[in-house]
């Protein structure tokens, strides 16, 4: 075994995913776990496809998702007179 987690393929790969992702200087696309089923099911699409294209659409509506979510965060923020100005 390669990975420190009893569930590790998935976990092990996402985390490598985000490693990338950082090496490149990319925003880290999160999976968001109502989102979990539909993950899975790009996966296998890629499988019995042979091409990435389900799964790198998917990874485009989470990469989506996390930004509209960290830009409502940051809105937030600023209307609560939060700064991270000096």
């Amino acid at each position: 075994m390669i990975h420190p987690w009893v569930d590790g393929n998935g976990r092990t790969a996402r985390l490598l995913m985000n490693y990338i992702q950082f090496c490149y200087h990319l925003f880290p696309a999160k999976i968001f776990k109502e989102d979990r089923e539909e993950y899975i099911l790009s996966l296998r699409q890629c499988q019995k496809e042979e091409t990435n294209q389900s799964f790198l659409d998917f990874m485009a509506g989470q990469l989506k998702k996390s930004l509209s979510l960290e830009i409502k965060r940051f809105n937030a923020s600023q209307k609560k007179g939060f700064s991270f100005l000096f």
